[in-house]
């Protein structure tokens, strides 16, 4: 049974990274991606510190706050003539990173964290973490978490499809029809926010940024439909999770780091497919 949950909880967090990475790799913004998962640490460490790992709220509340901060110094950064996004996004997200690892270490023994833990996650520890209603067990908290972020993404993104479609592949039309792009990019954000913070402390910040790119990245491979492109994406995610833990029980190695390969080796499967069909 702990095994069920280790699947289901992956495919749970690659299907929410999935969504968003999706519109982060149209809009050639998936670094904002990576810099999220890495820059969130001080701001969960703080919430591990004043408030106790068992307070989900201010966990959360942290992470939260630190992405805002990463977002904030990126868009005020960029106001700079002398300094591009992409240097400017390297910038900020090391220096939260960096500030985060040395509050791990400082707050070791205060803290249930560590440096492991932050790059690479754990999730075979996910059966532990169980959620009680009134005595009664409803399996591990991050089912729940996972499981209540999906639902609330596809509500959204069913309701901003058009928004987001046309901002994605064609901006500058979209600019021109009078539509606030900047309103949508924050708005993205903030969603993808929510996902790394939900995502993070299962996973790890190397298979976050895994699950962000490789399904939208297989799936552009073969469509460049919207619709298209999220059903794929999906299909993608949840075989890498399956495939991660198959691989990872095959080779008695790290879970998140054989679904992170494993998301690779789908990859360049489906691109050799790809274009083999193509000559």
């Amino acid at each position: 049974m702990d095994s069920i949950w280790i699947i289901v909880v992956g495919g749970l967090v690659a299907l929410n990274c999935s969504l968003v990475g999706n519109l982060l790799i149209l809009r050639k913004s998936v670094m904002i991606g990576d810099a999220l998962s890495h820059a969130v640490l001080p701001g969960m460490v703080m919430g591990y510190f004043y408030f106790g790992d068992t307070n989900l709220i201010g966990v959360l509340g942290g992470a939260a706050l630190a992405g805002l901060v990463l977002v904030l110094s990126i868009e005020w950064l960029k106001k700079s003539p002398l300094l591009k996004e992409d240097s400017a996004i390297g910038l900020i997200y090391t220096v939260l990173f960096s500030i985060g690892v040395i509050l791990v270490s400082v707050f070791a023994s205060q803290v249930h964290l560590d440096q492991e833990h932050v790059l690479y996650g754990e999730i075979a520890y996910v059966p532990l973490d169980r959620w009680f209603m009134n005595g009664t067990d409803m399996g591990p908290r991050s089912f729940w978490l996972g499981l209540g972020l999906l639902a609330i993404l596809i509500l959204v993104l069913r309701f901003s499809f058009k928004g987001f479609n046309l901002t994605s592949f064609d901006p500058d039309f979209a600019a021109s029809k009078g539509v606030r792009i900047k309103v949508w990019n924050y708005f993205l954000m903030i969603l993808v926010t929510a996902v790394v913070v939900v995502s993070f402390e299962n996973v790890g910040a190397v298979l976050v940024v895994a699950f962000l790119v490789a399904p939208g990245a297989s799936a552009l491979l073969i469509s460049h439909r919207m619709k298209s492109i999220y059903t794929l994406s999906s299909a993608f995610a949840l075989i890498i999770a399956i495939g991660g833990f198959f691989l990872a029980d095959f080779t008695s190695t790290s879970i998140s780091g054989s679904m992170a390969f494993f998301s690779g080796i789908l990859f360049i499967f489906v691109w050799l497919i790809r274009k083999r069909v193509r000559a």
